[in-house]
């Protein structure tokens, strides 16, 4: 399955392997890293629509 990419796992099976690769490398377990770095991004989606938010409100002033 792992070498085979016309498999229907093997793409699953490459992130998995990520997943525990990055988790390693941060000192816990995939789940974890999973869903800390989908906060992350969650802030960081939400802190550029509120920029933008401001930048739209600033230009309406001019």
């Amino acid at each position: 399955m792992l070498w085979n990419v016309k498999h229907p796992q093997h793409y699953k099976l490459r992130r998995y392997d990520a997943w525990e690769e990055v988790a390693g490398e941060m000192g816990v377990d995939a789940e974890t890293c999973r869903r800390k770095i989908t906060a992350f991004l969650a802030s960081l989606r939400r802190e550029k629509a509120e920029m933008e938010k401001k930048k739209k409100k600033h230009s309406h002033r001019r």
